[in-house]
């Protein structure tokens, strides 16, 4: 029996060790090497980085910007598959290692990180989660501009981009070039001073900012400083918001345009605004005009406004008489059948003590109109003061001088007033003979939110009588400061204006503003004599001296160019433009008829 069993095993020995043999000296391939093998290939990829897909690495990216994803990477789809090919090996996953810690390449400079939510310095960097390989814009210098398409991707760029990188975007945005804000990623419309600068460029751009931005109250109520028209991307919230809205009539008085549809047809607001202005008016809802309460404290204000109320409205005698006792010419926006009636008709007889357009365009150019002496200057408008000098009360010049900046690579002029050379006498001190209408300036300033500080550090620039019954004055205060906006540079400064005729009926005095500029970020522009448009008074004007209602005459310093406004007291007591007339046109001949402008006719 033992020695069976020792036979078979050591047939079974021989078995073993004959299969050993044969493996060893089978033509069977070798298992790959590690580098070949595809889950090393996948932990090691330039495509992997820990559990964080990695984007394309600079020098791929450098030689073909194209290749860059738009998305994570699929990584199933570089895996050999078909007939053939090698399984996957598949491996728990408590025995796959941890991947190394992702080093950034040492050729790569980043940006230093800045919190996108503070409009502060930059903050020391938080810890790299991985590394920012993206680049920055390339330098378009070398390839010319295109029309329809920027000339890089920008949707390639990355979060960490420096001031050049801006440039490049922001030179493109100049371009008109289209989607460039709107393919920046996320990380960068998030950016304010990005997004601010933008804007500036062109409004349109704002839409394209993150909703963060577009919701921030403050925010957006500092843009709109700017250019008044980024209100009509901010975010529906704000405008739907009775406070803020009512804020940015402030800063621009036809801001309602821009307002939810919603606020436009609610009661309350409307009569709050209209009382405010009334040219907030025109925005109401069309329910909202046909409200005779509103239509008759419009027009008491300014007649001229019957040309936006409803055809209900016009053909309402009673509200369009108070319209046409307001301003004569309203009776031309009036119903077909109201302008036949006789009532009416008589009531709007005289419009204007002035005979005709060609006395207006004679006298001007008689006495203000000279050819300068200067070389291709042409004409000019000279001779201020000629007829009415006697009635000026206070008339100084606000001084103000165009200054270089020192950075020889950003060479830029910005306009600062001349402190030791104006005059260090305060407005109220100039007005203290009237104190109601001190009073009144002030509550007029506060209400729109203008700082006391603010109406404390402003100028008069002029200060007449127009006429003593009833007693009458025209006046503009002025101030010119540094933008409150660090960001904005040397091209923006902060301006205070204030050009109104002031009427006293009884103990009170109403306000006719001509031009109002409420605490606001100015672009400064050489364009203008003085840095911005501004209304000058000139002279006063009276048919004959039979005369008792002297017209006003400014001279308006516009871009390019200047030209005169002529104001007369309407039968509300409210003075009113009734002709421009530019100088610098074709034979000094062309006036525009009076029509309601809202930009110039300004009551308050």
């Amino acid at each position: 029996m033992k020695n069976i069993t020792a036979k078979i095993g050591y047939i079974f020995f021989c078995i073993f060790f004959l299969s050993l043999n044969a493996c060893k000296n089978s033509t069977t391939s070798a298992p790959p090497p590690p580098e070949l093998d595809p889950l090393y290939q996948l932990l090691n990829s330039e495509s992997h980085a820990g559990s964080i897909p990695r984007p394309p690495s600079m020098a791929s990216m450098q030689q073909n910007p194209a290749a860059a994803p738009n998305s994570a990477p699929d990584f199933m789809a570089a895996m050999p598959s078909g007939p053939g090919s090698p399984p996957v090996p598949v491996m728990p996953a408590e025995m796959i290692p941890a991947p190394a810690k992702p080093v950034a390449p040492i050729s790569v400079t980043t940006a230093p990180y800045i919190d996108p939510y503070a409009n502060v310095a930059p903050k020391a960097p938080p810890p790299p989660q991985y590394p920012i390989l993206l680049p920055a814009p390339k330098i378009l210098q070398s390839s010319p501009p295109k029309e329809e398409e920027p000339d890089f991707d920008f949707s390639q760029v990355g979060c960490n981009v420096e001031e050049e990188g801006f440039k490049e975007i922001l030179a493109e945005v100049k371009k008109r070039k289209f989607n460039v804000i709107k393919t920046l990623p996320a990380c960068l419309k998030l950016n304010r001073s990005l997004m601010m600068r933008a804007a500036i460029i062109h409004p349109s751009e704002f839409q394209y900012a993150a909703d963060i931005l577009k919701e921030d109250e403050s925010f957006v109520h500092r843009m709109i400083e700017i250019n008044p028209e980024i209100l009509k991307f901010a975010s529906p919230s704000l405008r739907s918001d009775p406070y803020f809205m009512e804020r940015a009539t402030y800063l621009n008085r036809d801001s309602l345009q821009y307002a939810d549809p919603k606020l436009l047809n609610n009661k309350i607001f409307i009569r709050n605004m209209i009382k405010i202005d009334s040219e907030n008016y025109i925005f109401a809802s069309e329910r909202l005009k046909e409200i005779p309460e509103f239509a008759e404290t419009t027009f008491k204000d300014n007649g001229l406004l019957l040309q936006y109320a409803p055809n209900k409205i016009k053909d309402d005698k009673k509200l369009v008489t108070i319209a046409v006792k307001s301003n004569a010419d309203a009776l031309i926006y009036a119903s077909d059948k109201l302008k036949e009636d006789k009532a009416l008709k008589k009531l709007a007889r005289k419009k204007t003590s002035i005979e005709s357009e060609d006395k207006v365009k004679e006298f001007l150019s008689e006495n203000y109109l000279n050819d300068s002496d200067k070389k291709n200057v042409g004409i000019i408008i000279d001779h201020r003061m000629k007829y009415f000098a006697k009635n000026k009360m206070v008339d100084r010049n606000y001084v103000t001088k165009w200054q270089r900046s020192f950075d020889p690579k950003n060479e830029n002029m910005r306009l600062i007033a001349a402190d030791s050379r104006n005059f260090p006498v305060s407005w109220k001190d100039d007005f203290k003979r009237f104190p109601v209408l001190i009073k009144k300036i002030e509550r007029f300033l506060l209400n729109r939110q203008v700082d006391q500080n603010t109406i404390d550090s402003l100028s008069t620039v002029y200060f007449w009588k127009v006429k003593k019954n009833p007693q009458t004055v025209v006046f503009n205060l002025y101030l010119l400061r540094d933008s409150k906006d660090a960001e904005l540079g040397p091209k923006f400064g902060n301006v205070t204006s204030l050009t109104a005729i002031a009427q006293k009926h009884g103990q009170n005095w109403d306000l006719s503003v001509v031009e109002v500029i409420f605490d606001s970020e100015m672009q400064i522009d050489v364009a203008y004599e003085n840095g911005h448009k501004k209304f000058a008074l000139w002279d006063l004007y009276e048919v004959d001296k039979k005369d008792l209602n002297p017209k006003i005459i400014f001279k308006v310093e516009d871009k390019f160019k200047e030209y005169f406004e002529i104001f007369e007291e309407q039968n509300n007591g409210k003075y009113r433009r009734i002709y421009r007339i530019d100088s610098l046109k074709d034979a000094m001949n062309e006036v525009e008829k009076p029509v309601f402008d809202k930009n110039k006719d300004d009551s308050f």
